[in-house]
């Protein structure tokens, strides 16, 4: 677990000791802090102290850390309320989990629920929805997240982008030499090598597989052995 999600305050940098407080939740309901049926908590996303992002289950939070593990994400918030008319004409209110905004500027709106619980007649109810909001211009498309289509290896990576995001710019710095001076593939543990401090060198490099510096050869969990390459073009 990284230190934000056991403190809610965040550093705007590991150097600097003084307290950076997040910014609220944009949630558009009141969520629970406590149930017995289900976990509950909070993360920081963003730069800075960060956001507040409220949760309501395990599950939310393992697509909320990959969502923001995408390099097409530039924005997420939760609890994004969509006024739908039913079949009998009346007007309801649907709470999607996540509102996704990309980087090239569509929106994505999610709903995450156990895949045991997803039944005919929600499926049939989000489509009616779906609907509704595309063609409202509400978002651009609307998505369901389950446990069965979460990618276990997106899920891993997410977490070590999560918990190194923080910039530490003497390894930063000596990253982006090492990369500058890199071609063709070679083995993460090999660029690591270069530190001191091999803690270092991880966290920094790791970074820059997040923001699109450096590509995976393949779709794997991030490692020492992982290989590595210069991405051609970089869009954050």
């Amino acid at each position: 677990m990284s230190e934000d999600m056991m403190n809610p305050v965040g550093l705007a940098n590991w150097n600097d000791p003084s307290p950076v407080l997040p910014e609220p939740s944009t949630a558009g309901r009141k969520i629970n802090r406590h149930s017995r049926e289900h976990c509950t908590g909070q993360i920081l996303v963003g730069p800075g102290g960060g956001r507040i992002v409220h949760l309501e289950s395990h599950l939310e939070l393992c697509w909320c850390l990959t969502l923001m593990g995408r390099e097409s994400t530039a924005d997420l918030r939760e609890q994004v309320g969509f006024g739908w008319e039913d079949e009998q004409g009346t007007m309801r209110r649907h709470w999607f989990d996540f509102l996704v905004t990309e980087v090239d500027g569509s929106r994505l709106a999610y709903s995450v629920k156990p895949q045991v619980r997803v039944t005919e007649r929600f499926l049939h109810e989000m489509s009616r929805i779906a609907e509704q909001a595309r063609e409202s211009g509400f978002v651009d498309d609307v998505r369901l997240l389950t446990d069965e289509n979460l990618d276990r290896i997106d899920l891993f990576n997410a977490k070590l982008f999560f918990a190194y995001r923080r910039p530490e710019p003497a390894a930063d710095r000596l990253a982006h030499e090492i990369h500058d001076a890199m071609s063709g593939l070679c083995k993460l543990g090999e660029l690591v090598a270069y530190f001191d401090e091999p803690g270092d060198g991880f966290r920094a490099f790791v970074r820059r597989i997040q923001s699109g510096h450096l590509k995976l050869a393949r779709h794997e969990q991030i490692s020492l052995n992982s290989n590595v390459f210069k991405a051609k073009k970089v869009t954050q």
